[in-house]
C-alpha cells in the first residue's frame, strides 16, 4: 500500500470539523485503507477490523462513523458489479497521487448512496425473493453469502437509536442483546431510559411529544438538581397533568359579568343601547 497524502489545509476544513473525533480518526485510518483510486470495501464487518485491528467496536459504531462521513460528501457507497458494498472518496483525485493503472475494486457505477444505511436497506430488499403470493412470505436467496451477511445487518440498520434518535447518546453495546438495559438520552445526557420505556413512551404519546418532553426534562434535572427513581414514570405524570389542565381549561365555564344579567329592559330603562 503506497503513502498517502495529508495536506495542512485539513486543520481548517469545515467538513472535517463537522465530524465527531470518532469519525475524523475513522477518516484518516480509510484513506490508508482505500487502494490507488480511493475505493474500499464497505461491508462494516470487513472495515472494522481492517482499520481498527487494536481496537474492539461494534456493528453499529461502525456504521454510524461511516454514515457521518458520507453525510459530510467525503465519501460516498454503492454496489459492485459482484453485488459486495464499496465505498470511494468523492474528492481522492484532488488529494492524492493515482500510482497504479487499475483499481482493486469496481468502478462507482449505478446507483450511489451517502450513506452505508441507505445501501445496506436495498440488501433488504432486494436479496428477498417471493415463494409465495402471501406478502409476508420472504425467504432469503440461500446461494448469495453476501445477501446473507447484509441481512444479518439490517436488524442492527432497522433498530438501531442512532440512526433513528438524535436526541440519543451512543448505544451501549449490551442494548443490542437486551432491551431493558439504560441508555442516555437529551441534549445533557442525563434523562435515562431503556429502550423498551422509550418505545412505550412514543406508543402513549407519540414520538414528537416523546423528545419534546425528554428535553423538558433533561433541562430541569440540570437546572434544578432534581433526581427522581423513574424518569419514565416522571415524563408519563408530567403529560398526564398537563392534559387534566388541558382538560379543565376546556371546561371550566366563565363567570359571568354583572352587565352580562341586563335585560333588554333594564337597558331601555337607563337609556343603555341595546
Amino acid at each position: 500500500m503506497p503513502n498517502r497524502i495529508i495536506k495542512e489545509s485539513i486543520r481548517e476544513s469545515e467538513s472535517i470539523d463537522n465530524l465527531t473525533p470518532e469519525a475524523e480518526v475513522m477518516f484518516y485510518r480509510l484513506i490508508t485503507y482505500a487502494d490507488d483510486f480511493g475505493r474500499f470495501k464497505a461491508h462494516p464487518r470487513i472495515v472494522n477490523p481492517a482499520i481498527f485491528p487494536l481496537k474492539s467496536y461494534n456493528d453499529y459504531q461502525i456504521i454510524k462513523w461511516l454514515d457521518e462521513i458520507g453525510n459530510n460528501n467525503m465519501v460516498a457507497f454503492y454496489k459492485g458489479t459482484d453485488t459486495k458494498i464499496y465505498g470511494y472518496f468523492t474528492n481522492w483525485h484532488n488529494y492524492q497521487q493515482i500510482r497504479n493503472k487499475k483499481s482493486k475494486h469496481p468502478e462507482p457505477n449505478g446507483s450511489q448512496f451517502t450513506t452505508l444505511t441507505d445501501l445496506i436497506k436495498t440488501y433488504d430488499i432486494n436479496c428477498y425473493q417471493m415463494q409465495s403470493t402471501d406478502i409476508n412470505s420472504k425467504q432469503p436467496l440461500a446461494n448469495d453469502n453476501n445477501c446473507q451477511q447484509l441481512i444479518a445487518l439490517a436488524p442492527v440498520i432497522q433498530s438501531n437509536p442512532i440512526q433513528s434518535n438524535p436526541i440519543q447518546s451512543e448505544s451501549n453495546p449490551r442494548c443490542q442483546i437486551d432491551i431493558n438495559c439504560n441508555q442516555k438520552y437529551g441534549e445533557l445526557q442525563n434523562v435515562i431510559l431503556s429502550q423498551q420505556e422509550y418505545k412505550k413512551l412514543i406508543e402513549k404519546i407519540g414520538e414528537e411529544r416523546t423528545k419534546e418532553q425528554i428535553e423538558a426534562l433533561s433541562l430541569y434535572l440540570k437546572s434544578k438538581g432534581k433526581k427522581y427513581k423513574s424518569h419514565y414514570a416522571t415524563i408519563l405524570t408530567w403529560c398526564r397533568n398537563d392534559d387534566k389542565k388541558k382538560t379543565a381549561a376546556t371546561n371550566r365555564i366563565p363567570r359571568s359579568h354583572p352587565h352580562d344579567q341586563y335585560t333588554e329592559e333594564d337597558s331601555a330603562d337607563k337609556g343603555l343601547p341595546i
